[in-house]
């Protein structure tokens, strides 16, 4: 994340995604720890990563937002099956 960061070359987008970048970690836990979706995380980074080496920006693009769209999803299974846990209790 910070190495995209730094290589943003406009200036107000890079500050709004190091503000968003921390607000995520105090807002969320890491969903790319939990077992379940730390390869699926990879695999996506390494999609983004080589897109954007190949100097593919479309292809990035999609790439990125395949794995905001799946990081979301994940999360929100997550808090869904913690609030069925607290229901259970």
């Amino acid at each position: 994340h910070h190495l995209i960061l730094q290589a943003c070359a406009n200036p107000f987008l890079r500050r709004a995604m190091e503000e968003q970048e921390s607000l995520r970690f105090i807002a969320v836990a890491p969903t790319w720890r939990l077992p379940a979706r730390a390869e699926e995380t990879f695999r996506e980074h390494t999609a983004i990563l080589e897109a954007i080496l190949a100097g593919r920006l479309p292809r990035a693009i999609a790439a990125l937002r395949r794995h905001l769209a799946n990081a979301r999803e994940h999360l929100l299974r997550c808090v869904r099956e913690s609030q069925a846990l607290k229901r259970e209790a």
